[in-house]
C-alpha cells in the first residue's frame, strides 16, 4: 500500500516545481536544515475516505517557513499556482508508483509565528486525491 503523504511530498520535491527544496512531514531545523532557511512542512489533516475506490482523498496542512511573512507568502503562492496546474501526475516511490490526480486549495492563508522555531510561517490547507 502506498503512503499518500509520502507520495505528495515526493511530488513537491520534483525539481523546478517549487523554489524550496526542504520539504518534510516535520521541521528539521538544527538537524538537516540551516536555521532560518525556507522550508515547507506538510502534515495530514484528515479527509473523507472513499471505500469503493483505491483513491486516498486527503486534507493536508501546509506550513511555509521563511525569514519574513512576505517570503512565507511567496512560498504559499507557489503552492497555489502549482495546485491550479497539477493534473494526473505519476509519482515514483521506490518500486511503487502512485498517481496524484489533483490537489486544490481548501482555505485562505494565515500568517503566524512559531515561538519554538522563532520563525514566521504561512499556513494553508489543501485537498488532494492520490491513488495506488
Amino acid at each position: 500500500m502506498i503512503n499518500p503523504l509520502a507520495a505528495f511530498i515526493q511530488y513537491l520535491k520534483t525539481p523546478s516545481l517549487l523554489s524550496v527544496t526542504q520539504i518534510a512531514e516535520k521541521p528539521r531545523y538544527g538537524e538537516a536544515w540551516a536555521a532560518k532557511s525556507r522550508s515547507m512542512v506538510v502534515r495530514p489533516d484528515g479527509g473523507m475516505p472513499d471505500l469503493d475506490l483505491p483513491v486516498q482523498p486527503l486534507r493536508l496542512e501546509v506550513r511555509c517557513f521563511a525569514e519574513s511573512p512576505y517570503h512565507a507568502m511567496e512560498l504559499l503562492n507557489e503552492m497555489i499556482s502549482l495546485s491550479r496546474t497539477t493534473a494526473r501526475q505519476p509519482v515514483i516511490l521506490g518500486s511503487d508508483t502512485a498517481v496524484l490526480y489533483e490537489f486544490w486549495q481548501e482555505s485562505g492563508p494565515s500568517l503566524l509565528f512559531d515561538d519554538d522555531l522563532n520563525m514566521d510561517f504561512a499556513l494553508m490547507f489543501f485537498g488532494a486525491k492520490i491513488s495506488e
